[in-house]
């Protein structure tokens, strides 16, 4: 058994029965001598989180697994025939993977081997893990890679943070100060003032791109009934009078103008007044930065499932739209 701790707020249910596999970077020394950093994936010896049966679990049912993230989540790694073997395990798969000989450090995670596929009778869902939020990665480099050639008074740039479902308050995390340096530096090299550099922040604007909760279909009672999001119904806009999301009326109406101009389908996402939303890194950003942002996303469904649910049509859809955004500045 593997013991394993949780990280952010998965749904952890869905974890349960599941091929997992191991990956992540690993620190160590090489059979050479030298110090190494490699990224590794071990798929080859699977691993699983069994559930208890219904026969010990009656009401599972009714009331739901109940999972005690330190006594329930250990995963299985297979059946130990010999003293030795009981130790070293992990070790072990990693030196079958890499040329180690004295391993220093991990930072390795569990991920499910299922693959990601499309849904539905003309392809239209996309199935997969952590399409939250690397469906807004993917989005986001190819809106920025297909865009034309830079121009002299433009500084098109994309930001992807680590740490967000933990709070983003890490060195890699958009609490740091990562990202105003590294505007402050390219100022420096363009030989710009100190006064410049904040007429640039203050003429910016950022799209924080996360997900958006579909309307579910079973529960629609937990959805704000006159701004229902629905799959492939356009990227969604996501506003909130807590500022949980970034948005306010300049920055909604610059991407909404683009979403008209291009012909991009939109809607407005709202959660429910009596059930608070989620965040994202966009009002970390903007408290930072000062910088005007906008949040954005596609819809989905299962959100921090092991398996998530989103719609083709609102992907392309987002896609144009970061490349109109990244195409077009004031």
């Amino acid at each position: 058994m593997l013991g394993v701790e949780i990280y952010g707020s998965p749904m952890i249910a869905s974890w349960l029965n599941r091929d997992l596999g191991i990956a992540g970077r690993v620190v160590f020394i090489d059979t050479k001598g030298h110090q190494r950093e490699e990224l590794v994936s071990l798929s080859d010896h699977p691993l699983v989180i069994p559930q208890l049966a219904i026969h010990l679990d009656r009401n599972v049912n009714e009331s739901g697994p109940v999972l005690n993230k330190q006594e329930h989540l250990a995963a299985l790694a297979g059946i130990v025939k010999k003293d030795k073997e009981k130790n070293h395990y992990l070790e072990r798969l990693l030196k079958k993977a890499l040329p180690i000989k004295e391993l220093l450090a991990s930072d390795l995670f569990l991920y499910p081997l299922e693959k990601a596929s499309v849904l539905g009778e003309n392809h239209e869902l996309i199935a997969s893990y952590r399409i939250d939020s690397l469906g807004s990665v993917h989005a986001i480099l190819h809106g920025l890679a297909d865009t034309s050639v830079p121009t002299i008074d433009t500084i098109k740039m994309a930001v992807f943070w680590d740490n967000e479902e933990i709070g983003s308050n890490t060195a890699q995390g958009a609490g740091s100060p990562f990202l105003p340096q590294v505007i402050e530096r390219i100022t420096l090299a363009l030989k710009l003032s100190r006064e410049e550099y904040f007429r640039i922040i203050s003429r910016s604007l950022c799209a924080s791109v996360d997900l958006a909760h579909a309307m579910h279909p079973n529960y629609s009672d937990k959805h704000e009934p006159r701004h229902l999001a629905l799959l492939n119904q356009g990227v969604a806009i996501k506003t909130n009078a807590q500022y949980r999301y970034a948005s306010d009326a300049r920055s909604t109406a610059a991407i909404i103008a683009l979403c008209l101009k291009h012909k991009i389908p939109f809607q407005r996402y709202v959660a429910r007044g009596d059930i608070p939303c989620g965040t994202t890194v966009g009002p970390i950003h903007a408290n930072l930065t000062g910088m005007a942002t906008i949040d954005i996303g596609c819809t989905q469904l299962s959100m921090h499932s092991c398996r998530e649910l989103t719609g083709a049509e609102d992907h392309q859809s987002l896609i144009d739209l970061l490349k109109a955004f990244f195409n077009e500045s004031e």
